[in-house]
This record gives C-alpha cells, structure tokens and sequence, in this order.
C-alpha cells in the first residue's frame, strides 16, 4: 500500500509545510457520538469523537511530535496531563491531599473550593485564544499559520445510525478525536495559569497551605489541578473520588455499579468466548485504573471486581456456584505462558501502590512529593523516616507501597552521604543493613567509610566496625569517581522498578517446570519441593539417589534447561518473544534425534558438523581505534581473567593486554574489562576510541543508559 500512496502523501505534506494552506476538503471530518451513560436525555449525555482524514491525521501528528519534545522548556511543572515524564495521577494525589487538609482544618477561617469544568473549556475554546496563546508563548509566525490552517478550515458532519447529516462549519472549541487538540489545549491552560501567577505575585489572591510550616500551594497550581478555592466541596477529580467517607466500603461501591453497568449492553449470549475475554481485559481492567493507581482498595471492592469478571468471562454464570477448572493464578498469567492474562485486582493494586511509592523517592523535587513531604515526613528519607498513617487514604495506600519497597530495596553507593549505614539497605549481597557491635553516631552514613580523594574503603574504620565477612562484601562495592547514590530495585536484574517486574513477586511464572509438565509429567513430581540448582548438583554426589530415575528423564530435564537458557538469551539480547510452542517441539524435536543417534551403532554412526557460527568482526571508522574487551569469572573463588586486543580500520593489532583480577559476578567482569579496555587507550593516547564487548548491560551503562545493577 505504501509503496503507491507513499509519494503522493510525502509530496501532499512537503505542499502543506512550504505553502502554510490547507485544502478544506482534507480537514473535513465525521462526528461520532458516543454514549457517557445508559440514560441518555439531552446532547450533553454525548461524547463528539471526531473522525479525522487519514491524510490530514499525518499532518497533525507531525506537528505535535514537533511539539511534543519541549513542552518542558515553557509548561509549569504543577500541569501534568499529556507532557512528557509528567504523570496525571500527581495531581490526583495533590488534589486528594489538599480537600484532606481544608476538610480536617480547624481554623475560623477555612477555604473554599470550586472545581473547574474543563470540557466545556474544551469544546467551548476560540480559535483567535489559541493562536494569541502560541504568540504570547513565543512560537513563530509559520508557526502559528500551521496551527491556524488546522483548526479554522474544519468542518464536520454528525453520524445519526451510520449516515452522514448536513455539513456545518464550527466556530470554536478543539476536537476530540485530532491528535493536536490536547496539547493546544494545555498551552491555552498555561496562559491562564500565568495570569493567576501574576495576580498571586501581586498579592491579589493567596494560596493554601497544608501545614503552617509548609509553603503555600499557589492559585495558578489549583488551576491545573482543576481547582480553585471557594465555598463548596466538589467529590470527584478527574472521575476519581476525592471526598471519601469514613467507611471506605460505601466510598467505592459506585465503582461496582460501574463495572455492572458496562456489562448490560454487551451481556448477549451470542459474544463469543475469546471476544468476551478480549472485553474482560480491556473493559473491566481498565476502569478503575486512577483509583487503584492512587487509593488501596478495600478487599470487600476487590472481591466485587472479580466477580464480573468470573461471570462475564464464562467461567461461572450469574447466580450460580459455577465450577472453576483452573485457579485464578493459573488464568492471570500471560497467554504466552497459558494463562488469559486476567489481573488479579489485588495484586495490581499493590503493585501500582509500589510503583507510586517508588517515584516518591525516586523524584523528591517534584510538587506532590513535596507537598507530601511537608505534611507527613518533614523532608526525611520515607524508607527509614518512622512514618505515621494518620492521614489521607492517599497516604495510607503510599505507606502500603513503601512497606513493599522496604523487603526489596538496595542503594547504589555513589558518594554515600544519602545513604545511612545503619537503616539502609546498602550492600547488595546482604539482606538488610549491616550489623555492628560498634556503633558511633559520628559514624552515620556511608561517605563516612570512603576515602573521598581515593574513592577506597577506610579499612581501618571497617575492621573496627564491620566482621570479616561483612568487610568482604563492602569490599566488593565498587566506587566510582564520580556520581552520585541511585537506589535500585533488586528484583530486575536492571535495578529499575516497573509494574511487571514488582507483581512478579506475586504471581510465580515458572517457564522450566511449565514446559517440563508437557513433556514429560514424572519429571515434574522429581522436582517438587526440591531446589533445581542444588538437585542438579547432587547428581554428581556419591548417593545416587538424587540422580534422574532413567535415561528419558535425564534427557527431558537437560534438553529443557539447555532451551531455556537460549530462549532466556534471546529475549534478553534480541528482545525476542516467549513462545512455548516452539519451546516444547523443539526439545521434543532434539530428545528424538539424540535418542536415535545414540540407538544407532557405533561403527555405523556418521556425523556431520556444521562448522561453528563465528561472529564477524567489523571495523571502526577510519579515524578510530577499536578495543574489542572479554572477560572470564569463575564463581567459586571469584577470580577474573581480562583479555584487550586494540586495532585500527584495517585489523592491524596495535596492541593486547591480559589482566587477572576478581570481581563479585561475570557482569561486573566484564564491567572491569570496559575500565582496563579505557585505560589503554588513554595510555596509548587515543582520543578516538570504539569500544566493543559481549555484555549489553555494560555497554548500556557505558552508552548512558541505567543498566548493570553493580
């Protein structure tokens, strides 16, 4: 399709971009309107989604990936929605916290809030404020004919049953449904949100405070939250509750009649099993996602969710018992792994909780987590801070989340002065902070124990301090010259938190005895309640016991380890994905032909080997230097072998260099071969050097980007 159209739509942009005028026939658009609830009465129950050319779409997102990249640079940190790095559940939580705080406050004088409608602001807005908008905000001239050409030459036709009415030319409001619309929008917010700036600055409004000791949230930081302060409480921002009663229960049972209601038009008989599943998932999960992302749900809500999911996924019919073939843990695992991947709402719940937990402390300058901060940790470190739960409900979900982070957290030492020795988990290899005999409070945090002109361990303050053994582990904490303390999340082997790699704590996904129970059951009740790492070490133990029971299993345990560990590799380096299928034949397809290759007679045997793939070697660009580094770790007494070969574009050696030292893990290894290999180019004088090694995450780490953990 590309390869016909693909000329004439590149050609029809290039036109737009260079001429600044829009054909009206290219910005024509159908209006759908969509439902907001059962009962509708008048055209306000309607949601306008409008269905924009394709070819004009093109154009339009062209302009806001433009756009996109430096809203930062001129939108205020308090607006959150549709800005890069910004997320919208911020200002649930400030908003939630401010109503917390006029609710409980016990002053004579008390604030007042009004709540912003912004969808009138949306479909009501002019296009001459749009453009004066882009001017006051320094955007070009061109720039501002683009955006003009793309709003004022619409028009639009309202589908009635699927058929087209009259054409009509609207005079003003954005269109939901363009790809531009949302971030005009913003950039008109900003003009407003800068005038009631100027108005607090010249004192003619006052913000709010949530302590007496905190600073005030301004008039223009209300403004993008949706609120102002006035007389009378509004309960819900953006759809998620914010006057909460004290029985929590009652609070989220409209989420329940929500989920009931979604269901009454598509409850036919004749939905289909998959297209159901499909309605499960993208319906039912996703409609209280603010509220569970923000608030922790009571377990009576959590139980109500689940039901109409049992029900309307055909596992049980409404009204009866029903009967389950396959547990709930079984049905929410991921499809690869033969699951339907139906979250448990629980489960999701604590994982989003972690994961807001987790940007408290990740993003500590940030407007909510100071707001938060000021309230209840005064600035303090939430990990170690005796936290209270006498607050919001907010608070009492991110006390939840922080509880989870404590068992799974670990500092990447930098400089050390943010990290306390005595509360922090801080060394990887220990769960939990050090133990000491000795403890000094001159001695309180990590930078203490370094040589700060070295960048080493202050050995003689270890010995004092720390055991044998402890001290070994300190040791292999490696210091960098520079930077400064990340804390990491030891579960991913990236240290990054994200929601999967906290909900696997969870749901246990065992890939190897998955696809050891389709091979070959028996095999599955040999492993049960043993480890598989010592079970496979004891086969070479004198008790034979703990040894395969016959030649099958040993063959079906070893060629399924054997494609685990490749399809392991391919997801981690090639980003491939898991497919048990290919999984299963393929180790049935290898036991077959290993076991008629070894039926067959010695003398008759005959083998072909394929030569050994070679990884081809390339060149660097003409003015560089290639070092190629490798290193070899053994784990039993962690000793590591460094091997530096230097060459320039026509693959003349310009030099090796061998090096033994030792390291906690082959991934810091091959860290220490990256180092040896820039040390010899600085010793050599190379000032244009490639570097290339066999480890992604080193190379990630050295490139920029957040990889090895160590």
């Amino acid at each position: 399709m590309w390869h016909t159209v693909g000329e004439d739509i590149i050609n029809m942009v290039q036109a737009f971009l260079q001429s600044k005028h829009m054909l009206k026939q290219l910005n024509h658009n159908f209006t759908a309107l969509i439902l907001k609830k059962n009962c509708h009465v008048s055209a306000i129950d309607f949601r306008p989604i409008s269905l924009c050319n394709v070819s004009y779409k093109i154009i339009s997102k062209f302009l806001f990936t433009r756009l996109k990249p430096i809203l930062n640079k001129f939108i205020s940190h308090f607006q959150s929605a549709f800005v890069p790095g910004r997320v919208i559940h911020d200002n649930i939580i400030m908003a939630h916290e401010l109503i917390d705080t006029m609710k409980k406050t016990k002053r004579k004088k008390g604030w007042m809030d009004i709540k912003l409608d912004m969808s009138k602001a949306f479909d009501r807005i002019e296009c001459s404020f749009v453009l004066a908008s882009l001017r006051s905000l320094g955007f070009s001239a061109d720039w501002c004919k683009l955006i003009d050409q793309c709003i004022t030459t619409v028009s639009t036709s309202i589908l009635l049953n699927g058929s087209p009415r009259e054409l009509y030319k609207p005079q003003k409001g954005l269109r939901q449904g363009d790809p531009l619309s949302p971030y005009l929008f913003i950039l008109c917010m900003e003009s407003i949100s800068r005038a009631l700036f100027y108005a607090e600055t010249n004192t003619y409004i006052h913000g709010c405070t949530v302590k007496n000791i905190a600073p005030p949230v301004s008039q223009s930081t209300l403004t993008n939250l949706g609120l102002l302060l006035a007389q009378k409480f509004q309960d819900k921002y953006p759809g998620v509750l914010l006057l909460l009663q004290k029985n929590k229960v009652e609070s989220f049972t409209l989420l329940l009649d929500r989920f009931n209601d979604r269901l009454v038009p598509l409850q036919s008989k004749f939905v289909a099993q998959p297209h159901k599943t499909t309605l499960t998932q993208s319906v039912l999960g996703t409609i209280a996602s603010h509220h569970m992302a923000v608030f922790p749900i009571p377990k009576t809500i959590l139980i109500g969710w689940m039901q109409p999911k049992e029900t309307f996924g055909g596992i049980k019919k409404q009204g009866e018992r029903g009967v389950f073939t396959k547990k709930w843990n079984h049905v929410s695992v991921p499809k690869d792994l033969g699951g339907l991947y139906i979250r448990q709402s629980a489960i999701l719940n604590q994982a989003l909780l972690a994961k807001l937990a987790w940007r408290m402390i990740e993003e500590p300058d940030t407007p909510w987590v100071v707001l938060l901060s000021h309230k209840y940790f005064n600035g303090q470190n939430p990990i170690t801070y005796a936290l209270s739960r006498n607050g919001s409900w907010a608070w009492k979900g991110i006390c939840d989340g922080i509880d989870i982070i404590k068992q799974f957290y670990c500092w990447q030492v930098g400089g050390g002065s943010n990290i306390s020795i005595w509360k922090d988990n801080w060394i990887h290899s220990m769960e939990g902070p050090p133990r000491s005999n000795f403890v000094s409070n001159a001695i309180s945090k990590v930078s203490d124990l370094i040589d700060s002109s070295t960048k080493t361990w202050k050995l003689d303050i270890l010995e004092v301090m720390f055991d044998d053994a402890t001290i070994r582990s300190i040791q292999e904490i490696r210091i960098p010259m520079s930077g400064k303390d990340i804390i990491r999340w030891k579960p991913a082997s990236d240290g990054m938190f994200t929601d999967e790699s906290q909900q696997h704590l969870f749901v246990d996904c065992n890939i190897f005895i998955f696809v050891l129970g389709v091979i070959d059951s028996n095999c599955v009740h040999v492993l049960q309640g043993k480890n598989i790492h010592e079970w496979i070490s004891s086969w070479f133990d004198n008790d034979i016991s703990n040894r395969p029971k016959s030649i099958a299993q040993f063959n079906c345990i070893c060629f399924t380890m054997w494609h685990i560990w490749k399809t392991r590799c391919n997801v981690v380096f090639e980003d491939s994905k898991v497919k048990i299928e290919e999984i299963v034949n393929s180790v049935k397809t290898h036991i077959a032909d290993w076991t008629r290759i070894q039926s067959s007679s010695t003398n008759s045997r005959s083998e072909i080997r394929a030569p050994p793939s070679q990884k081809i070697w390339r060149k660097p660009d003409l003015q560089f230097i290639e070092v190629n580094f490798d290193a070899a770790w053994c784990k039993f007494n962690n000793l590591t072998g460094i091997s530096l070969i230097c060459r320039n574009f026509t693959g003349a050696s310009n030099g090796s260099k061998g090096h033994c030292t030792k390291a906690v893990d082959s991934e810091q290894a091959e860290a220490l071969a990256a180092l040896e290999a820039i040390t010899l180019g600085k010793e050599k004088g190379i000032l244009d050097l490639h570097l290339e090694g066999d480890s992604q995450r080193v190379v990630n780490a050295i490139n920029g980007e957040k990889g090895a953990f160590k």
